[in-house]
């Protein structure tokens, strides 16, 4: 229960090793450095220079710098939301932007502000910062969405086609994605045709496919019914104690001279 103390202590050829320091009985841990070099068989010397404790108090200082420019970033998006809710676009714009500038690795920011350049018109901006947000986001649904809508807008169909299908396959619930891609798919058809236009449709009509069959409810073998057994219990009404406690959906009959309650 004792605190442990470990000794470092300057030995040469020939010397004894200590079995007590200052009265206490010791145990030899090993042997730090052997020359001039640590020993691969001893104790792990690590040293710490002063560039050491420098760069680790810069590391920890830019990380709470950057912890808090990540919350100043979901302040403003946050002041963004709200904005863009109210349909001051304007105001929303000036906010996300301060939000990306604040913290350039949140995917969300970027959609936010692709949404409301599209409101305000600026489909090719908003194309700019939804491809951001897929770059950051592969996975998320909502960023091929955004891509998808700002490419329709600019009358790229296959691209929308190509980002819409991409919902759907990560999301095969998404009707607005399952809509969007029909509306994609007419606008692909009346374009030119062409081979890599025909892939294209191929692929989202099997991604539709895939969609509508996952949107199918599912339809499992009704297991067979299990009759519930009626447990019957024989009561004396000759003796008072013997009557059972009231129970709910119970029924009582006489038979054979004796009363049977089932339930």
């Amino acid at each position: 229960g004792g605190a442990l103390m470990i000794y470092i202590e300057e030995m040469h050829e020939g010397d004894d090793v200590p079995a007590e320091h200052e009265g206490h009985e010791v145990e030899n841990l090993g042997t730090l450095i052997d020359g001039d070099a640590p020993t691969t068989d001893g104790m792990p010397v690590n040293t710490v220079t002063a560039e050491d404790v420098a760069r680790y108090v810069a590391e920890k200082a830019a990380a709470a710098t950057r912890a808090e420019a990540r919350q100043a970033s979901e302040a403003a998006k946050a002041r963004g939301n709200a904005a863009f809710g109210a349909k001051r676009f304007g105001e929303a714009l000036e906010a996300y932007s301060e939000a990306i500038e604040l913290d350039g690795s949140n995917a969300l920011c970027f959609g936010n502000r692709s949404a409301t350049l599209l409101a305000m018109g600026n489909a090719g901006a908003a194309r700019a910062d939804a491809a951001m947000m897929v770059s950051l986001a592969p996975a998320l649904p909502k960023a091929h969405f955004r891509l998808g809508a700002a490419c329709e807008k600019l009358g790229d169909y296959a691209s929308a086609a190509e980002h819409y299908s991409e919902v759907l396959r990560l999301d095969p619930l998404s009707f607005a994605a399952e809509d969007a891609t029909r509306r994609a798919m007419v606008g692909l058809k009346a374009g030119a045709s062409n081979p890599t236009a025909a892939r294209l449709l191929q692929k989202c009509s099997a991604v539709l496919s895939a969609a509508k069959s996952a949107a199918a409810p599912k339809t499992a073998s009704a297991a067979p019914a299990t009759k519930r057994s009626i447990e019957w219990v024989r009561v004396d009404t000759r003796r008072e104690e013997k009557r059972p406690a009231a129970r709910g959906g119970a029924t009582l009959t006489a038979v054979a001279g004796g009363l049977w309650l089932g339930g």
